[in-house]
Order: structure tokens, then sequence, then C-alpha cells
């Protein structure tokens, strides 16, 4: 028994990992490999029974990971990503929330032929969104910066709103008489929203002060935080049923939105926390339901979806959004992403039991119903999301642009040369006769250190695919590249070398490992690449075909050329490094630096 045990959660580990990294390569959000592979382990073939492996601690251990998962998307919502558009987030998840909780009590009344009551917490139930399901499609989709703020914050503080409103209902459900019912969902509204509001301001503002004062050990800070919030939750949770979530993410809301409180380690730490959470919780949440009551709903469950999704939804935005400025082609993609994840869930599988112990009829169909909705709200915009996106012209660029750390004349030249293939540039630099130099030739600009945090609020990384150190300050171009390998991964960072990095002892060097790669080939150094323009050497394109190739071109010219980039026929950029592993083929073209009296290639 105990082995068995012990392969089942390294079971139910290993597909979390194996899915989040398929997902990855597939480009589809990781929650529909992960509930479909539950359902399959779970109601199809009886592998997996999570009532079994967990017991009595099944629910407690949810509910934690749910509130750590709530935290940890809180701590990325900053008031000022939402400027301009706070008032539709503010509507989504007030008459948004109505619209919708109204609208699917009255369908599940009428068309599942269940008794009010129990329709009405399901309502509620399903206005529940979240981050845990918003975050993946957000990454996956990428629509415009403005969408992708609007989706977040209303996935995001929708969740705690969206619970405390079913916990009023199961508390209306509970009552006896429709006096005492009222007057006790009326205190309870007060006192949740009290509870919650207060202790999650209070410890926000507290655990900020810590972080800033720096009166945790860098070694013990995201123990110390973790902990913290499950406390928060669970103390929470305990003076008033389910006010933990709205603690919880009004502490996060805090934490991020208060200045100079350094929060990086801490989210680098969540993030992958609640990777690891949401895998597992989604696998063990779709794991419980039963198949014959599956069957049992399954045509019936399509068409509320496509009443919520296709009546329901459009409705919300439509009338939330009424009065901005965002156009109708920002609405229908709106429209189209409301997926409902690990809160309902959880939310559908405590109030089930609840219901069942009260005697109400046909409560037993919270849970599957709830779960084949997730499924289908998760499935819709996974599949078509992009592709209507693309048609309706709401999508981030491809990340074929540059961003050139320096705006010297080495870097102007080379912003000059990509700019010219189509390829979208900009410079960042702490100089300001640089940057008005930039300026004044037509390039994107950002003033400033781009490691800052000011850099992290108002540098527009959008499009960006590739970051080019090119200064004389090796300290700029070590904390640069360590900032953007940390943002992008180290494969999207090039650095140039300078004349100093060539003299210095390697034991004051920072580690390659730590920077990315190694811009151009050989060991070129910045002070090289500014003494070849004031020799009269330029930058050139040699367009490669089937007579002439790479090879040709490098024998012809011999060393009076220096390599720096390739676009293939799309126009995608490539960088020539040490050991660079594209091979330019006929039809590419061949960006160099070559003497000016040099024959056109």
């Amino acid at each position: 028994m105990y082995n068995h045990l012990l392969l089942m959660l390294a079971l139910i580990g290993g597909l979390s990992a194996f899915f989040q990294v398929f997902s990855w390569w597939v480009r589809i959000p990781v929650i529909l490999f992960l509930l479909l592979s539950g359902i399959i382990l779970g109601p199809i073939y009886h592998i997996v029974n999570p009532d079994e492996i967990f017991g009595n601690l099944l629910f407690p251990l949810i509910s934690i990971a749910v509130a750590i998962i709530l935290f940890e998307g809180s701590l990325t919502l900053k008031l000022d990503q939402i400027k301009g558009q706070g008032s539709i987030i503010t509507r989504l998840v007030t008459k948004g929330i109505l619209i919708t909780w109204l609208g699917i009590s009255a369908i599940t009344h009428y068309f599942f032929d269940i008794n009010w009551g129990v329709s009405i917490l399901f309502g509620a139930i399903m206005v529940v969104s979240g981050p845990t399901v918003i975050t993946p499609l957000v990454r996956s989709i990428r629509p415009n910066t403005e969408l992708a703020h609007i989706l977040r914050w209303e996935g995001i503080t929708i969740d705690p709103i969206g619970g405390l409103l079913a916990v009023l209902v199961y508390g209306w459900l509970e009552s006896k008489s429709t006096h005492h019912a009222i007057i006790h969902t009326i205190g309870n509204m007060f006192l949740t929203f009290g509870i919650g509001t207060t202790l999650g301001l209070v410890n926000g503002f507290l655990m900020t002060e810590f972080l800033k004062k720096r009166w945790f050990p860098d070694s013990l800070l995201n123990i110390c935080v973790l902990n913290w919030v499950v406390l928060v939750y669970v103390l929470s949770s305990t003076i008033v049923d389910e006010t933990g979530l709205l603690a919880v993410t009004i502490m996060g809301i805090v934490v991020a939105n208060r200045k100079n409180v350094p929060i990086d380690f801490i989210l680098d730490f969540k993030e992958t926390l609640s990777t690891l959470l949401l895998s597992g919780l989604f696998i063990i949440m779709a794991a419980r339901m039963e198949a014959q009551y599956i069957q049992s709903i399954f045509w019936y469950s399509i068409a509320l979806f496509f009443i919520i999704q296709f009546i329901i939804r459009p409705l919300v935005v439509w009338v939330c959004s009424f009065g901005s400025s965002l156009s109708w082609r920002d609405k229908a993609f709106l429209s189209l992403i409301a997926p409902r994840g690990i809160v309902a869930a959880a939310m559908a599988s405590l109030f089930a039991l609840k219901l069942q112990a009260l005697g109400y009829p046909k409560a037993y169909l919270l849970v599957p119903m709830v779960f084949l909705l997730i499924v289908y709200s998760v499935v819709l915009p996974s599949l078509t999301g992009r592709f209507f996106g693309k048609m309706l012209n709401v999508l981030e660029p491809d990340p074929n642009g540059v961003l050139i750390i320096g705006a010297n004349i080495v870097a102007r030249e080379i912003a000059a040369q990509l700019t010219n293939k189509n390829i979208p540039v900009t410079l960042a630099s702490i100089s300001w006769e640089n940057i008005s130099l930039a300026r004044l030739a037509g390039f994107n600009t950002y003033y400033g250190n781009p490691a800052s945090l000011h850099a992290e609020r108002n540098l527009n990384l959008i499009g960006i695919g590739k970051i080019l150190t090119i200064t004389p300050n090796q300290d700029l171009n070590s904390l640069a590249s360590i900032h953007f390998r940390n943002l992008m991964g180290a494969d999207s960072v090039y650095y140039l070398l300078t004349s100093n990095e060539k003299k210095v002892s390697e034991k004051l060097l920072v580690a390659t490992k730590h920077k990315g790669v190694q811009l151009f080939e050989g060991d070129v150094t910045y002070q090289q690449l500014a003494s070849l323009l004031s020799q009269k050497w330029e930058i050139r394109n040699t367009l490669l075909t089937e007579q002439f190739s790479y090879q040709n071109y490098l024998d012809k010219n011999s060393v009076k050329t220096l390599p720096l980039f390739a676009f293939n026929p799309k126009g995608k950029l490539f960088v020539f490094t040490d050991g660079y592993k594209f091979k330019p083929e006929a039809g590419w073209t061949v960006m160099s630096f070559v003497p000016k009296e040099s024959p056109q290639a």
C-alpha cells in the first residue's frame, strides 16, 4: 500500500512536468493536457484515486495551494499597468459578475431542471476564472499589452470575489428561514469583506516593511514569505470561512505596489511553486470525477457552455466596456477568453458534498458540470485563440525586434542597418548625449539604466526577441546581460567584449554563464568596432545565391570582413557568435563590417 501511494504521487508529479514541457513545445496551454490526463487516470481507468492518496488532507491542501497561487498572481498586479482601463476592470468584477451570475443561474435552473438554490450556487461558482488558467492562456496566445493586463487583472481579482459570493450563497442555503437567511447573508457579507480586507492590508504593509528593511535573511526569504502567506490564509479562513482568498490577494497587491520593495526573488520562487501546485491540482481534481455523471450531462453541458460563451460573455464584455477606448476587435477577443480554473473546481467539490448532506436534490451534478465547463472553456481559446487573435489583429508582434544597450556610434550604426532590414530596434543608454543623437536619427530610445526598476515599468519589450549589449562600459554590460538573461533567457542575450575584459584577470570577470552569448566571431571588442568605423569601414549586405554560397563569400573577402548578422528569406534575424549553429544558404542575406574600398560582393 505504501509503495502504491508513492507510485501514484510520482506519477502525478511526472505527468505534471511532462505536460508542462509538452505544452511549451506545441504552444497549447498546459491546463488542457492536465485535465484530460486526470480524467483518463481517474474516472476512465481508475488508476489514481485522490481521496485514497490524500484522505482528509485533500481539501486543506487544495485550499492552501489555491491561496499560494492567488498570492503569486497578485504580486504581478501593478496599478500603473491599468491606467486608462481601470474602469473596465472594475465593471468586469462588479457588473460583469452580476450579469454572469444571474444569467448562468437562470439557464441552469430551466435547462437542467435544478432547484433555484443549487442553480444560484452553481452560477456563483462559475463566475470565477483565475490566474491558474488566464496566465498560461495569455502567455500562449500573446495578446497585446492592453488586453493582457485586462485579462490578468480580471482573472486574479475575480477569484476571491467569486469565492466569497459562493460562500455567501451557501450560507443562505444553509439558513432555515427566509428572514434569518437574509439577515445571515448580509451580516456574512460585511464580515467576510471586513476581515479579509483588514488582514490583507495589515499583513501586506507589514511584509513590505520587513522586505524593505531586509529583516529576513536572503537564504530564508522565500520560506518566510511562503509561511506568512499560509498563516494569513488559515487565520482569515478560521475567523470567517473562505475569507483567506481575499486576504492573500489584497496582501499580494499591497506588496506589489509599494515602492522600493525587493520582490524579484519572491516572484521567481512563487512562480515555480505555483506551476508545480497548479499542475498537480488539475490532475488530482479531474481524477475525482465520476464517469456516470459525466455521461448523463455531457450534451446538456455543451449546450450550456455555448450559451455562456457566446451569449453571456459577449454581453458582459460589451456592457462593461461601453464608452471605453477598446475597439470592436478588442471586445470580440475579450469575449472569446473566459476560462474557469482550479478555484471553481475546488469550490464545486466542497459545496457539492455539503449540499448533499443538507438534502438538496441533484447537488451531485455540481462537480461534473463545473469540470466539463472548465474543459470546454480552456479548450476553445487554447485551440482558436491565436487564430482569432491574428484575424482580429490584436496579438503582440513576433519577437524579432532588438533592444540595444548603448546608443553610441557603433550601436547607432548597427541599429540603422537593422532598421533598414525592417527589424524594430530600441536603443537604451545612460548617456543623454548619445540618446539625443539617437532620437535625432529617429530611433526608439530609453534614457536610463536598462536594469533599473523604472525600466521594468517603462521600457517596452513587446516584440523584442534579442538583447545586444554594445557599450564600452564593462560593468553596465554585465549588469544588463545578467538582468535580461533572467528575464528572457540566455539564448536571447548577447554581449560585446570590451578591451578591458581581454586584459583583466579571469578571477575579476563576471562568469560568462551569467551574461549570455558573446557577440560576433573571435574576441571582437567594442573598441575594435569603433576603430573600424573611424577607419571608414562600413556595414554592407550580401545576398547569397546558389552560385555564390556563404563559403564563397568568406573565401572572397578573406580577413577583410566581419560577419555580424544573417537574415533568412522570411526576414528572421540570426546573430553571428563563436560557434554559431545556423548555416546561411541561398536566399539568405549576410550583414558584415567591410572596408569601404572593398568591392561589393
